[in-house]
């Protein structure tokens, strides 16, 4: 105990240490470097570190497992933190996986998959919350140089159809919450797809589908064969978020997980430092960050299912409680969820001084946040943005202090800044659209030919969707998506800025504001307000702070509505496209 107090102190110091030199450094312009237009990291890495694989994806992942095995002993790297805390989850598996447990289902689920027909090219889907099986059956998957395709177990029957012939799927795994529908689904598609359903006690199986501990016990044990291997081959399918109209898929390469690994190799191993998450496993940020406690280092990885969650009565006392009871260092949270922890109390006394570090994923926060959850979280250091997308899974732009914008960029990556709509490069604090040069860039989107050509310009640099401006440092900053775009009489703006002001009031918990139409203007700005419980919040008072912090035509003259929530996808971001429909249903 005493020993794990000391090592907690000196990381403390360390991280203190470490974000004071990063915050001297963006003031003092020593984040990026600007040349000819184009903007470089401070320390740029030409060559990026890439694993070297042998056999395939799933037998270099199984290797490098066995070896942090030898090297660490056996331990819990996968924990199920709400089904711990409470004893009940509405996910699948177990309370906590082993290092060992995750590689002996790895093998035995390949080596079942191998003997069902599964082949190189092949596609499984998966409709699996976060579960403590999740990564070993995707590992299994890739044994048999199949392809994952890793599918959201919410999504409707109608969407999850198009998913099913889009990746023209051999094999569905699935569980209990997402079987029903699965299989409204599969009524509409001729093609004969095999299901999986994870083990519970419910109902029993339709004809054809089979448990999957029965599936490994049927099939038998046969160990899968090699097959060799390109750099281009997929390996695994993400999805959109849907933000804007249907998922796309988004395709990685073997290449892809060779740099992912490397970069995850090349770094520091922080044994017994364990990290909580509520983030989704079918979302790259999600997925990619547990494989490090499985291949790396000897740490716990505490996640967390949304619906356990949401259905809670009170979700925030569940997170506080899940702090109080793990003793994280770190937290990756949906954004969400950080916002509702920092307008939050917890409802008994509680030990909240473990988490040092916060990362708020899906998207922005506001810039109280840190200050607003330091008042529970005593030890925190920074509010860690790590600015990335799906198609880019690497590390874009990073900052520890909001007041710096978008902070670095990633150490491998080279970027641009253009006017959307011609193209030419922009000079300081214009906005435009941000371009970035990786290696690390999705093999394109499934079955999109016209949306790959639009993504991937001719100097390699790709399409970001993302607005940004830079100032005389080079540091940028986010100015929001080119979708979000409002119109108000031939005056352009984006909905962040007038976010960002409405979330300085402190009754304030979440905003989404959007673009009315009215043909006489175009459109009219208007905000959805979700305000704290018994607040006396008015709907002048907001239209007052934003008349007083920004121009004209930012005003609020569509007007504010209160609501209750408003629409977001699994990581927290908000569903823009659904905020007019949530206006129309109030008013």
């Amino acid at each position: 105990m005493i020993f794990g107090g000391i090592k907690r102190s000196i990381i403390r110091f360390v991280l203190y240490c470490v974000v004071s030199i990063w915050k001297l450094m963006a003031r003092f312009g020593k984040l990026n470097v600007i040349n000819n237009g184009i903007i470089y990291p401070r320390k740029q890495v030409l060559n990026s570190p890439k694993a070297d694989f042998e056999g395939n994806v799933g037998k270099a992942l199984l290797l490098r497992m066995r070896k942090n095995l030898e090297r660490n002993g056996d331990f819990k790297c996968l924990v199920n933190g709400g089904y711990t805390l409470q004893g009940t989850t509405a996910s699948c598996g177990d309370k906590s996986i082993t290092l060992s447990q995750v590689i002996q289902t790895s093998e035995a689920f390949g080596a079942a998959l191998f003997n069902a027909g599964l082949r190189k090219g092949d596609v499984v889907h998966f409709l699996l919350p976060n579960c403590t099986d999740y990564h070993a059956l995707v590992i299994g998957v890739w044994m048999c140089n199949g392809i994952v395709s890793l599918g959201d177990p919410g999504l409707s029957a109608p969407v999850l159809k198009t998913q099913l012939q889009e990746t023209k799927a051999k094999f569905v795994v699935c569980f209990q919450g997402s079987r029903q529908v699965l299989h409204q689904a599969l009524k509409e598609i001729e093609e004969t797809i095999q299901v999986i359903v994870l083990p519970s006690n419910q109902d029993e199986l339709e004809p054809d589908y089979l448990n999957l501990t029965d599936f490994i016990q049927e099939i038998g044990l046969k160990e899968p064969e090699v097959e060799t291997f390109e750099e281009d081959d997929t390996v695994v399918i993400f999805w959109s978020s849907g933000t804007t109209g249907l998922p796309k898929g988004i395709q990685h390469s073997v290449k892809t997980f060779q740099y992912v690994i490397g970069d995850m190799e090349s770094r520091m191993a922080f044994n017994d430092v364990l990290g909580m998450t509520t983030t989704c496993f079918f979302h790259v940020g999600g997925f990619f960050y547990p494989l490090k406690n499985l291949i790396h280092e000897r740490s716990s990885w505490v996640f967390n299912h949304g619906p356990d969650l949401d259905n809670a009565p009170d979700t925030c006392q569940v997170l506080f409680e899940e702090i109080d009871l793990f003793k994280p260092s770190y937290l990756m949270f949906g954004s969400h969820h950080l916002v509702m922890l920092s307008k939050a109390k917890p409802k008994k006394p509680l030990d909240l001084s473990s988490p040092m570090l916060v990362m708020p994923m899906g998207s922005t926060v506001p810039k109280s946040l840190f200050e607003d959850l330091k008042l529970n979280l005593s030890s925190l250091q920074a509010v860690a943005h790590a600015f990335a997308l799906t198609e880019l899974p690497t590390l874009v732009a990073f900052q520890l202090d909001s007041d710096f914008g978008l902070g670095g960029l990633g150490p491998t990556v080279v970027a641009k800044v253009v006017d959307p709509e011609t193209g030419k490069v922009c000079r300081q604090d214009e906005i435009g659209e941000l371009l970035i040069r990786s290696k690390v860039a999705m093999k394109g989107y499934l079955n999109r030919p016209e949306e790959n050509a639009k993504f991937f310009d001719e100097d390699g640099f790709v399409h970001t969707g993302d607005l940004v401006s830079f100032n005389q440092l080079g540091n940028l900053r986010y100015e929001g998506r080119c979708k979000d775009l409002i119109k108000y009489k031939n005056v352009h703006m984006y909905p962040l800025e007038i976010e960002n002001v409405i979330y300085k009031h402190p009754d304030v918990i979440d905003v989404g504001v959007f673009g009315r139409p009215e043909p006489t203007v175009q459109e009219l700005v208007t905000a959805l307000v979700v305000k704290k419980p018994q607040s006396q919040l008015l709907e002048d008072d907001i239209v007052t702070m934003v008349e007083n912090a920004l121009d004209d035509a930012k005003h609020l003259r569509g007007g504010v509505v209160f609501v209750d929530e408003l629409p977001k996808n699994p990581v927290g971001k908000t569903l823009r496209r659904n905020l007019l429909q949530l206006y129309d249903k109030m008013k």
